[in-house]
């Protein structure tokens, strides 16, 4: 594969992630379980995907979690506020109430605090708990970058211009931004500037720089990157053709009931494997992407959704 111009570090969120369950497990430290459920928290309280699908699996009651973030947010914990407005978001512990969600993310935010205001922006983008208003999205995710180069307010802002939502659609513009949020580790930032590389849109079309740049947000745990890598694999784009391989990366996001992804494994189940390639048109792919997954463990389906901080 070749080389480019991407750092490969990972974000605050996943390098928290990585910690919890290095305590959790007892992987090169001490075990100790709790403070990996705490590591976990602030993965999560940062909007970390992956922490939520794991800490929902290893948190042992989801609805006394919540409580006690909700007995510190009142009390203006912003660490405690984030948690809680992500319970909401996603309904974990306490019902769904994304109106309930943007509450506690503005009142994180009205703290000064960066996270809770990506947040904010990206609940303006998306209309989830408030009427939906590209224009003070734009604004906030400008005043972020500004004042401190937010890789998730850099991304969000290249799928504005990626998606031609509340600004005119310029593809050079969307793969700037993703690019600048990539070279800080940013997943979606990654599997967006992949899909500008492998269709070339806004850069010259390449399917190797594409390959790359999924398999680090795959390895993030964005589900559709994972997905995406899987099908340079099972088809040879960009990647040797490795069948077996793409069938296991399809295997994988199929666990989160990706419908997708379980049709084709099921066709694979059928013998299928070896014969004609899978197909893809931009269409097909964009309309099945999404930024933002809607449960643990699950994947949403709404085009090019903004993501959180």
């Amino acid at each position: 594969m070749k080389n480019y111009n991407v750092i490969k570090n990972p974000g605050p969120a996943e390098a928290q992630t990585v910690l919890g369950l290095s305590y959790y497990h007892g992987w090169g430290v001490p075990q100790n379980e709790e403070e990996g459920l705490r590591w976990l928290r602030k993965a999560v309280a940062q909007g970390c995907e992956e922490a939520i699908t794991l800490l929902a699996e290893l948190e042992p009651d989801w609805a006394e979690l919540a409580y006690l973030a909700y007995q510190d947010a009142k009390q203006g914990d912003i660490e405690a506020q984030l948690l809680l407005a992500d319970c909401y978001f996603f309904g974990i512990g306490v019902p769904q109430d994304e109106s309930e969600a943007f509450k506690w993310f503005l009142l994180a935010a009205l703290q000064g605090d960066v996270m809770g205001l990506c947040n904010v922006a990206a609940c303006y983008g998306n209309g989830c708990g408030v009427k939906q208003d590209y224009e003070i999205a734009i604004t906030l995710y400008r005043q972020l970058i500004e004042e401190e180069e937010l890789p998730a307010a850099q991304s969000n802002l290249g799928l504005c211009y990626f998606a031609g939502q509340g600004v005119e659609q310029n593809f050079s513009e969307a793969a700037r931004w993703f690019t600048l949020a990539a070279e800080q580790g940013h997943p979606n930032a990654e599997f967006f500037l992949g899909e500008c590389y492998l269709f070339g849109l806004g850069v010259p079309q390449d399917a190797e720089i594409a390959v790359e740049l999924y398999y680090l947000a795959a390895m993030q745990g964005h589900s559709e990157a994972q997905f995406r890598f899987a099908e340079c694999l099972f088809n040879g784009w960009g990647i040797p053709q490795d069948k077996e391989e793409g069938a296991m990366w399809f295997h994988l996001v199929a666990e989160r009931d990706d419908e997708e992804a379980m049709r084709i494994t099921g066709v694979m189940k059928g013998g299928d494997c070896n014969t004609d390639k899978l197909s893809l048109s931009t269409g097909q792919g964009w309309n099945r992407l999404t930024c933002v997954e809607s449960s643990p463990g699950s994947s949403g389906r709404s085009l090019l959704r903004f993501q959180g901080a």
